[in-house]
């Protein structure tokens, strides 16, 4: 399994996700919650309507809409986990 939680852009995705392709027999994408936009409901759900907010989070549902489309296409491996919130050491207070 490899789990990335660096990935920035779809070309970088894709260039991982190739790199990976019958090598690995999972690949996990960190994605983020600013896919979803502004939360019209908390919590909000993968039904829910989305309006990616922000150049990260634009990029981010990109990232995630290939790795998606391409496990539909191909079979490929590859999810993405969407994280409320990435603390860091302040956020372990």
């Amino acid at each position: 399994m490899v789990i990335d939680l660096i990935c920035f852009t779809e070309p970088s995705a894709r260039a991982i996700a190739d790199a990976l392709a019958g090598r690995v027999r999972q690949f996990l994408h960190c994605g983020t919650i600013w896919v979803h936009g502004p939360s019209a409901q908390v919590p909000t759900t993968e039904a829910a309507k989305r309006a990616p907010f922000g150049e990260y989070g634009i990029r981010k549902a990109a990232i995630e809409a290939h790795l998606l489309d391409r496990a539909h296409r191909e079979g490929s491996p590859s999810r993405s986990s969407i994280r409320g919130t990435s603390p860091g050491r302040a956020g372990c207070r």
